[in-house]
This record gives C-alpha cells, structure tokens and sequence, in this order.
C-alpha cells in the first residue's frame, strides 16, 4: 500500500479519489463499472481503477499488465448538488454523516489484510460532468451536465503486483445496510 499522505503517481489520495468518483458515477451505460461490476475497472490516467460493490458477493476477473498500480475503494460515498443537497455545504455535511455510519471496511490481498486505519480522507467539492446515460440516470435519479460533488472514502493505492495470479477483496458496511462486498480475481501478465 502507498501512503494516504503521500502524491503518488502524480497526485494525492483525494485528487485519485476524484478522479475515481467520475470515472465510476459519470461513465454512461453498458460500460459503467457501478452498473457492470463484474467488468472489474479500467485504466484510467495509468492507475488501474478497480470497480466498487454495490451489493454482496460480487466476483470480477481481472486482467492487467505487469507495472500497473491500482485504485482501490475499499468503501466510500459521495453526493450531487441538486439530487443530494442544494448547497455545498450541505453536501459537504451530507458525505460526513454518510461516512459517520460506517462500521467497517476491509482490503486483503492474497489473503493478508491490509490495515485501513488513517486512509478515511474527505474532498473538498468539486466538479463532475455527468453525460446521459450516467450511473443516477440508470438507477432512476436523473442527473445531467456539470454538477458540484462531494465525496469521502477510503481509497488505497496499490504499487505494482508481481506477474501471476493475485485475489483482491473488499467489503463494508454502514449501518443499517447489507454487507457489500467484491472479489477481484487478477491476472497480472506481460
């Protein structure tokens, strides 16, 4: 794991968990990672985006190439001004309450976990185009063009993995929800 604090690969942990957020809410249709999770994620500015869980037991295959690192969103919410508050703040406030009722996230890889305390970072608000066709629009919560977002999460980066075969699993749950998790079953080849 890459230190939260650190900007590797170019940027910080919250510029790679924007980046994130509109790669994952604003990509239209079938080629949405949130509507197609066992697609597993895509590379994305040379970061291997992983997809997330949206519901339990979810499995990907995974094929990537040797020396790429990875984004991993071990849990994470996010907000839209005009579906989810109406003023920045209020999206702001909306991310931390949201976050205020996580009761665990977990990362493993190749059965080890990896120790997730300190990697909870908060955006400030930002901006997110979302085309037609989007994650909300495919979900019933139109939202179109560009919008003020808020978003908060723990989001890992991964060095490189060796060549071969490796097991990626994530899992959360906020109260009152279901466990959500996903098995990433990758191949790292040449």
């Amino acid at each position: 794991m890459i230190p939260p604090t650190s900007n590797a690969y170019g940027r910080s942990i919250v510029q790679w968990q924007e980046s994130w957020i509109r790669w994952a809410f604003t990509t239209p249709g079938d080629e949405n990672p949130l509507l197609n999770p066992t697609q597993c994620g895509e590379i994305v500015e040379g970061v291997f985006f992983l997809t997330a869980a949206i519901e339990s037991g979810l499995e990907a295959d995974c094929m990537i190439p040797v020396g790429m690192p990875i984004l991993v969103p071990a849990a994470g919410t996010m907000g839209v001004q005009g579906l989810h508050a109406k003023t920045p703040e209020q999206l702001l406030g909306g991310v931390q309450a949201k976050l205020d009722t996580l009761e665990f996230a977990r990362l493993s890889i190749d059965g080890f976990n990896v120790p997730l305390s300190g990697v909870l970072r908060f955006t400030s608000t930002y901006h997110a185009h979302f085309r037609r066709g989007n994650y909300f629009d495919q979900v019933g919560s139109p939202v179109h063009g560009n919008r003020l977002v808020a978003s908060g999460g723990i989001f890992v980066r991964l060095r490189p993995l060796s060549a071969g075969e490796h097991t990626i699993m994530t899992a959360d749950r906020f109260s009152s929800a279901d466990i959500l998790d996903i098995t990433f079953h990758m191949t790292v080849s040449a």
